[in-house]
This record gives structure tokens, C-alpha cells and sequence, in this order.
């Protein structure tokens, strides 16, 4: 028997429907379908509640009130007490790939898996390199605290419209220290790229190549570990420190000025 639950209104008709079964109207000979009815309909109806929870995006706290109040219907006593048994919700350490990196958390999706994503959705004929273009960039996600987002983004050029997500990082603040653990995965995975290549869905190696990295400035002297773009002296392709002469600045080493800056 399938119930569907698009509405408060199918939910009310379950409980009445439930409830019009009384088990001393039974003889014992109708425990044994009694039982099995009961077991078929309990794992139907929580089957269809937990599809309903997250296709209408219950709050857990509203889900776990409903589920004590079907929990007291005849037949549905074995429902889950919390929400999150319903859901099949996994712990923190049963999720792969989450790393906890003080004072937050990083989740590495990793870069071959995107690629192989991308095999699956572009035919790439005659390419010999796979350019990869990377962006990492901090948002916040939330007006009332500190809460941020520091995602790690690619694309495969030309597809520049088809970005894939490598790993992200969430905290109330940046990721401490100076190595950067949040990029450890990504840094290892990139370089066993670089140096071994990528099957394609035919079986051939295809090169591996990092094109780029796109950051604002913000971002950029938060990778790099250097001076703000406000700061003095804080343009990382200069060679020398350099004079100011009242508003301008001008080399200290003539010799170097004639140098080509890279």
C-alpha cells in the first residue's frame, strides 16, 4: 500500500487510517497477518516520510515532533525516535574525505574524480594536454557570525562554463598556520597529475596541466603568505624594495631598473 505525503493533508488521512484499526477486534489468527501488515506498513511509512522531509525541507526539530506523535499509532511504533535515523544522517566520522583542520573543517572532493566527471560529459578528441584553470576565493555564508566558505574550483579550458568543485573549507575563521593543511590534498593530488597523467574513458593517458590560478588580491596574499595589496612593498613580481619620492616610487639599483621584470 503506497501513501503520498505531498501535503499535511495525506498526513492527516494516514493517521486516521491508521488509527481505525483496533487489534481487539482481531482473533488470533489474524496476529500472524497483523504482524506482517503492521512491519510492511511501518517501513512504508517511513520510507515516504523521510522522501517527504527533504522534499518539502522539514526542520529536523519539526520532523522529530511528528515522529513522536505517529510513533503513538498502532502500527507505527517502531518508527524512529530522531530525525536523523529517518534520514540515514551519517556521523561526522563516517564521511570520507573530511578533514579537521583548526579551526574548521575541509572536505577534498578530489580532482581526478572531477576530471573523469568531465570525460563522462565532453567527448575530448585529439587533446594531448588537459589545461586546468584554478580559483580559490572566501565567502561569507552567514549575516549573524563569522561563518565562512573557502572553496577550491576548476575548469578544463576551453569549458569554462563547466566549473567543478576540488575541495572547500568551512570555519568561523581562516585556516591557521603557514602550511596551509586545507591544500595539502589538493597540492598532492595535482602533482600526482602532473607527473603521471589521466586514463580517459578509452583507456589513453592524457597530460595533465595547471594553466592557471585565478584569486583576487585578498586571496592571493592569503595563498602566498605575503603582504596585503595594501601593504608596502606588497607586489610579489618586484625585484627590489625601492625609494618613494613623494608620491612616486622609483628603483634604488639603477642596474636593475634595465632588467626585464617577469
Amino acid at each position: 500500500m503506497a501513501f503520498s505525503y505531498g501535503g499535511l493533508q495525506s498526513l492527516q488521512t494516514l493517521v486516521f487510517y491508521t488509527t481505525s484499526f483496533s487489534i481487539n477486534m482481531l482473533t488470533p489468527n489474524h496476529l500472524l497477518p497483523l504482524v506482517l501488515f503492521t512491519n510492511c506498513l511501518c517501513d512504508n511509512v517511513k520510507s515516504n516520510l523521510a522522501n517527504w522531509a527533504i522534499k518539502f525541507n522539514i526542520p529536523h526539530n519539526a520532523l522529530n515532533s511528528l515522529l513522536l506523535i505517529l510513533r503513538q499509532v498502532p502500527g507505527l511504533e517502531t518508527l524512529p525516535k530522531d530525525s536523523r535515523k529517518l534520514l540515514n544522517t551519517r556521523k561526522l566520522k563516517e564521511t570520507n574525505n573530511l578533514t579537521t583542520i583548526d579551526p574548521g573543517l575541509y572536505f577534498h572532493f578530489g580532482l581526478t574524480s572531477a576530471i573523469q566527471q568531465h570525460f563522462l560529459k565532453y567527448s575530448i578528441c585529439n587533446v594531448d594536454v588537459l589545461k586546468i584553470v584554478v580559483g580559490i576565493d572566501g565567502l561569507p555564508i552567514s549575516k549573524s557570525s563569522s561563518s565562512q566558505l573557502w572553496p577550491i574550483l576548476g575548469y578544463i579550458r576551453p569549458y569554462y562554463d563547466s566549473v567543478f568543485p576540488i575541495g572547500i573549507y568551512w570555519g568561523h575563521q581562516k585556516s591557521q598556520g603557514s602550511n596551509l593543511k586545507d591544500l595539502e590534498q589538493f597540492v598532492l593530488e595535482a602533482n600526482h597529475l602532473l607527473v603521471n597523467g589521466i586514463t580517459d574513458t578509452k583507456g589513453i593517458t592524457v597530460k595533465v596541466e595547471i594553466n592557471g590560478f585565478s584569486m583576487d588580491s585578498p586571496a592571493k596574499s592569503f595563498i602566498l603568505k605575503v603582504k596585503g595589496h595594501a601593504g608596502f612593498d606588497s607586489y610579489t613580481r618586484c625585484l627590489e624594495e625601492g625609494e618613494y619620492l613623494k608620491s612616486d616610487l622609483f628603483p634604488f639599483n639603477i642596474q636593475l631598473n634595465s632588467k626585464k621584470i617577469p
